[in-house]
């Protein structure tokens, strides 16, 4: 995984908080997020929808929605930028395990 905030790499913030992170999608619509925020485990189960014409991707729990935009998407790979921040390059890019 890497993490970009403001178009700089900001990796190492990012795993300095949240360590063993991934996410996996099901056919059904289903996700679960698994990671240790600073030590602690922490999954999250919730719903996922692609929406206009797949550019937009959008993530709900029982506590909150998140919408990202999708810049890249493939069987190999998806990076996503998270919509509606206060930092304009929220960007994660994900590769399958």
């Amino acid at each position: 995984m890497k993490y970009e905030l403001n178009n700089g790499d900001s990796t190492f913030y990012f795993t300095s908080m949240i360590t063993n992170y991934t996410i996996t999608f099901t056919t059904e619509g289903a996700y679960t997020e698994s990671f240790e925020y600073y030590g602690t485990p922490v999954t999250i189960n919730g719903y996922y929808v692609f929406q206009d014409n797949i550019s937009e991707l959008v993530l709900s729990d029982e506590d909150t929605t998140r919408v990202f935009d999708v810049v890249n998407l493939t069987t190999n790979h998806l990076t996503i930028e998270l919509m509606n921040t206060p930092d304009d390059d929220d960007i994660y890019f994900l590769e399958p395990l």
